[in-house]
């Protein structure tokens, strides 16, 4: 499989509409979770704000005729228009991102790290793999109550091992290990001397320790030495104790945005509505009302 297998084709929601926003498969999450997964790019607000229920109408119909079960979509937090908007189309909040960024890594004085980072090896990869199957509680994934988390941790499973397997010059896992086992990674991509911190994880044991900063730490010294001179990442903002470590290593934070998420109402692999559940199981739902 190519990058480009995975490459997202975005088609307008309402043909000849393009103010009403465009939609597009995710190939790479649908490759994981077994199912359709969409996403909708925003058009102009006070367009679909007049027109919401062809929206909704248009949204459904698309998803439908590709059994998408659900749809993600973010816009900037400073649009609060688009905020307010979006639950009334069927969208709910799952999550704030923010993009960090660390320039003049080459000038940087960072102190020593006490840790080691190596490049993973393929016999590497089942035991990162599953670190990130179970390291991570923040995501838009993860947030959303309707998803399976045992779905949103086989994509870091996933993600990982593809990494390790396809690992390049331009994309590289650094593993940390102690005594031979594998207790922490880094997945980064370089391009023109500047690195994405795509996906760094510790092991679930060693969270509450100081190896979380020692992990950025050491992966910051080795992109030092490999010329990198600037580094880039994006994080969750409940995440907050990844940007404390990112903020203690001069990162720079920006760019929030907030992220939603539409559910099929006949998704058969999310988990049910929490609302539904509690009105069923005190008789109040819809159908007992009625």
């Amino acid at each position: 499989m190519t990058l480009s297998d995975f490459a997202v084709r975005h088609d307008e929601l309402c043909v000849g509409e393009p103010q009403m926003g465009s939609v597009g498969l995710l190939p790479w999450d649908e490759r994981i979770f077994g199912f359709p997964v969409g996403e909708y790019r925003c058009g102009d607000c006070s367009r679909v704000a007049a027109h919401a229920g062809m929206m909704r109408d248009a949204l459904d119909r698309w998803a439908r005729g590709h059994q998408v079960e659900i749809c993600v979509t973010s816009v900037p937090a400073a649009r609060c228009d688009w905020i307010a908007l979006l639950p009334g189309l069927g969208f709910h909040f799952v999550d704030f991102t923010l993009c960090m960024t660390l320039t003049g890594l080459q000038v940087s004085r960072l102190p020593e790290s006490r840790v080691t980072l190596r490049p993973a090896q393929l016999a590497d990869a089942p035991a990162a793999a599953a670190i990130a199957g179970r390291a991570f509680q923040f995501g838009r994934y993860y947030a959303d109550a309707r998803f399976p988390k045992a779905l949103a941790g086989r994509r870091f499973h996933q993600w990982i091992e593809n990494a390790i397997v396809g690992a390049d010059e331009r994309s590289v896992v650094f593993v940390m290990s102690d005594q031979g086992c594998v207790n922490g990674f880094a997945h980064v991509t370089i391009d023109n001397a500047v690195a994405n911190l795509a996906l760094p994880a510790i092991d679930v044991h060693l969270q509450k320790t100081l190896l979380g900063f020692e992990l950025y730490l050491a992966t910051l010294r080795t992109l030092q030495r490999l010329g990198v001179k600037q580094v880039t990442g994006k994080i969750s903002c409940a995440n907050t104790g990844v940007a404390n470590i990112c903020a203690m290593l001069g990162f720079r934070f920006s760019g929030p945005e907030a992220v939603f998420h539409w559910h099929s109402p006949a998704a058969r692999h999310l988990n049910p509505s929490p609302h539904t559940q509690k009105e069923a199981s005190s008789g109040n739902s819809v159908a007992s009302a009625l």
